[in-house]
């Protein structure tokens, strides 16, 4: 009795901290009210000297304008903000104009990513055990009872087939889900 008490602790454990995660996961992603540019716009305003620096963290770009404005805009991952710049037509002597700082993520921020989806996996997992306790539970409390028994099977093809048993024992049946 204590093992499933235990158990169940753990389940839930479990569901709360992946909750957690979520709504973290969720909330770290919105950002202060920063304008959205696509990189196009962004290499128009370099051409236009408006551009005093860009701060790169992974493929997100924080751009602060002359004017003192800040935006962001983001690049894709297959290569550098100066080559996807460049191949945009930005010459190197307007890049010169452009104080570009690089700076890697710091490494809880990819432990604490990969750890909520790691704990979401094993909250699914959990989950999962848990209802297949109860139907153990169900099938063993019919068993004692001398209720229906319902078991669910799948064939080395995948075939899915259920097999009933009365509550009086007297017929067992075996059947696809869709003849139910």
């Amino acid at each position: 009795m204590r093992s499933r008490s235990t158990g169940s602790s753990f389940i839930y454990l479990l569901i709360i901290v992946a909750a957690a995660f979520l709504i973290y996961s969720f909330y770290s992603q919105q950002m202060e009210d920063i304008t959205n540019l696509p990189l196009t716009q962004v290499a128009a305003k370099i051409r236009a000297n408006e551009v005093e620096s860009i701060h790169v963290e992974g493929n997100t770009l924080s751009i602060t304008l002359t004017d003192g404005d800040e935006i962001e805009s983001h690049k894709g991952h297959e290569s550098t903000v100066t080559e996807q710049l460049r191949d945009l037509g930005i010459t190197t002597e307007q890049l010169a104009n452009v104080e570009i700082n690089v700076v890697q993520p710091p490494d809880w921020v990819t432990w604490l990513s990969a750890g909520g989806s790691i704990l979401l996996v094993l909250a699914m997992f959990g989950i999962g055990y848990f209802v297949l306790r109860q139907f153990q539970g169900a099938n063993n409390q019919a068993l004692a009872t001398g209720a229906r028994l319902l078991s669910v099977y799948h064939s080395e093809t995948g075939l899915k087939f259920w097999i009933i048993t009365e509550a009086d024992r007297s017929v067992t049946t075996v059947l696809l889900p869709e003849d139910y």
